[in-house]
Order: structure tokens, then C-alpha cells, then sequence
């Protein structure tokens, strides 16, 4: 199965949703909007949220194709709206916690660092008061 970065690049749309969709995902509320198109009251993490909408995607665009009188495209890019959003905010939580991590990472050198520049201090120091 792909994961979920690749299946929506390899989300092909007509160009007028797609355009929609961006124009919108500024204004995508993830406590509002996530919550009426999944219908839940507990939202769930990213990855999960993604794989719902992208169901939910694939049944309105199934609609859409087949020509169903159901098909509704508001709904439509409402859904392809959400799915942008809930990307870029895992995507912005991604670097974060990836920023986070090297900045752990640069503190454990520079303590590791200094740690070594005491011991060679006091090695030093010993070697000349002997």
C-alpha cells in the first residue's frame, strides 16, 4: 500500500477542484470542519484523519465519474480542502518534532564536548602540578 504522502501527489483532479481546494485550505479549521466531515466528536491524529478523508474522496470522486445526480461539488472540494490541510499541519508537525530532535541532538554534543573539554582541563592541570 502507499503511504499517505503519495497517494494524495498522486491525487489527479480536474484542475477547477484542485484550484478550489487551495484557494481554500487557509481557511481550513481542523476542529471545525474535520469534525462535520467526519461526523465525530473526538478527532483523530493526522494519519488516521487522512485515510478517512481520502475514503471519503475516493466515493465522491467515484460520483463524480460516474455522473451521479448525488455528486455534489462543494462537497467535493470541501473534502479535497480537508485532506490539503490535515497534510500540511502533519507535515508542519513533522518539522517541528524534527527540529526539536536536532536541537536535543546539538545540546548532547555540546555537553558531550564540554564534558570532554573539563577532563582534558583537568588532566592537564594534574600533569603540570605533579
Amino acid at each position: 500500500m502507499l503511504d499517505l504522502h503519495t497517494r494524495i501527489a498522486t491525487l489527479k483532479r480536474p484542475a477547477l477542484l484542485a484550484r478550489a481546494a487551495r484557494f481554500g485550505v487557509d481557511d481550513y479549521r481542523r476542529t471545525v470542519h474535520l469534525r462535520r466531515i467526519l461526523q465525530c466528536d473526538a478527532l483523530p491524529g493526522h494519519g488516521a484523519a487522512i485515510m478517512q478523508l481520502l475514503e471519503i474522496e475516493t466515493e465522491i470522486e467515484t460520483l463524480r465519474t460516474d455522473g451521479s445526480a448525488s455528486y455534489r461539488p462543494a462537497r467535493h472540494v470541501e473534502v479535497l480542502i480537508a485532506i490539503m490541510g490535515e497534510a500540511r499541519e502533519e507535515a508542519a508537525n513533522e518539522a517541528s518534532l524534527n527540529a526539536f530532535r536536532r536541537r536535543a541532538e546539538l545540546v548532547l554534543e555540546q555537553e558531550e564536548f564540554l564534558k570532554e573539554q573539563r577532563t582534558a582541563s583537568e588532566g592537564a592541570g594534574r600533569v603540570g602540578g605533579v
